[in-house]
């Protein structure tokens, strides 16, 4: 193929990718003669390259995503550090072939020759090599959690330090067994599937970051629904860890998760590009509006305390050098001093019962989140609240009551969502135990203490 014609295929290829086939054409290249053709480092994902001469072709640190490569010829060809990530290569020869470092998670090789290929630290999480023969193959470094490995040759290959799910030689399918005849299989170890974010906030972050953080969890469970993780949060003073742990060793899924979440919180893209579910696309809104008010009142708090030492050491010095004098306070710093005084009380007790709400509302069927999303939203009028009696007069605290007073109640909305919802008894304890502490500050009456216990 002449060099023109090729950067023509390839330039509407981009195009094709990019508008998503609005535009442009999708390269094909199938039973082309492209032998010791260079592509290094060109997208070329989703083309079709299917019973094509590559011998000695190299496609270096290319993206072959999802890419058809059936029955090519790769033979001796340059893969290293390329990524064929979903690419199909059944019946190809991959014979002699250098893939070091490549990407080959849930690609089809079932059928493929690759003997004596270089195949080490490659990454072939989920992929198929159903009845491929890897002969004299290096797999040492190879990530091989959970491959099909049904009726593969392995004869006098190297499979050192290979990640799998804690297998051994002995406890492969018995099918592979018999074919491995010298293979050097000298150690295995588990793939580790822990995801750990560490940071350290400022004292007036530190509300405001603990409550985005705790909600990842929640937009992950919305996003990613096929897809289990325990996420956990760890916290020493103003360190704080967060942990993810995919069941299944996905790690990819959730590491995207939280570079997107990161954008998000940044604001480099909307909440409406992260998701589409009309329920947590009003929870992140909140929480992102919540996070500037907790981060101005901390700042507020700790100016406060600070200007509070000074004017302290101030009084000390004009009470010792000076006769005592009468002094007047304005209403404008009174009325400062009071908000920060109540949002600095009741803030502890408003972010745990956030975390309850939130955490019922995954529990309970659909048709019944709208009870807890009202007392979510209540929630906001006690946090502006300025002033105890504001936070007593407020239609929230007595929503609140009427929930806690009819959670044993099966005939009753209340009822019927704790009693559908896993632990939702001992969550509307724990919201009581809140409340009660809300409504001894303010002067209002308490959820009887037997239910809270």
């Amino acid at each position: 193929m002449e060099k023109k014609a090729l950067e023509q295929i390839i330039m509407l290829h981009a195009g094709w990718l990019e508008s998503e086939g609005k535009y442009g054409e999708r390269a094909i290249f199938e039973n082309l003669d492209l032998r010791g053709i260079s592509l290094d480092e060109f997208n070329l994902k989703r083309a079709k390259f299917r019973g094509v001469n590559l011998e000695k072709a190299s496609f270096y640190r290319a993206n072959l995503e999802g890419a058809d490569l059936r029955n090519a010829n790769l033979y001796k060809a340059n893969l290293k550090e390329s990524n064929f990530y979903e690419a199909n290569l059944s019946d190809a020869c991959l014979e002699d072939a250098s893939l070091n470092l490549a990407v080959l998670r849930k690609s089809s090789l079932n059928n493929a020759n690759l003997r004596n290929a270089d195949l080490s630290g490659v990454d072939l999480h989920k992929a198929d090599l159903t009845s491929a023969d890897l002969s004299w193959t290096n797999l040492m470094d190879a990530n091989m959690y959970r491959v099909k490995i049904e009726n593969t040759v392995f004869d006098e290959s190297i499979l050192f330090r290979i990640k799998t799910d804690n297998r051994t030689a002995s406890q492969l399918p018995l099918e592979s067994l018999r074919r491995y005849g010298k293979t050097i299989f000298v150690e295995s170890y588990e793939v580790k599937t822990r995801i750990v974010r560490s940071i350290e906030f400022p004292p007036e972050y530190h509300q405001a970051g603990m409550a985005i953080l705790q909600m990842f969890g929640r937009a992950i469970k919305t996003k990613y629904p096929e897809r289990k993780a325990k996420v956990r949060i760890e916290q020493d003073d103003l360190k704080v860890k967060m942990v993810v742990e995919p069941f299944e060793g996905e790690t990819e899924i959730f590491e995207k998760a939280l570079d997107e979440y990161g954008l998000v919180i940044t604001g480099q893209i909307s909440v409406e590009e992260y998701t589409s579910d009309r329920d947590l696309i009003l929870e992140l809104k909140n929480e992102l509006r919540l996070a500037h008010a907790r981060i101005e009142f901390q700042k507020d708090l700790i100016a406060y305390k600070n200007s509070d030492v000074d004017r302290l050491y101030r009084l000390l010095d004009s009470g010792i050098r000076n006769p005592p004098q009468i002094s007047m306070v304005t209403s404008a710093s009174a009325q400062l001093n009071s908000e920060i005084h109540v949002n600095f009380e009741i803030a502890p007790q408003i972010d745990m019962m956030h975390g309850i709400l939130r955490e019922l509302r995954d529990e309970v069927p659909t048709e019944e989140t709208r009870t807890v999303r009202e007392l979510q939203e209540s929630l906001q009028e006690i946090e502006n609240a300025s002033s105890k009696q504001e936070v007593a007069r407020s239609p929230a605290m007595s929503k609140f009551r009427r929930f806690l007073d009819t959670v044993d109640k099966a005939d009753k909305t209340t009822g019927k969502v704790i009693q559908t919802a896993n632990d939702g008894i001992d969550m509307a304890r724990q919201l009581a135990g809140y409340y009660n502490e809300i409504a001894q500050w303010c002067g209002l009456p308490q959820v009887p203490k037997p239910f809270t216990k």
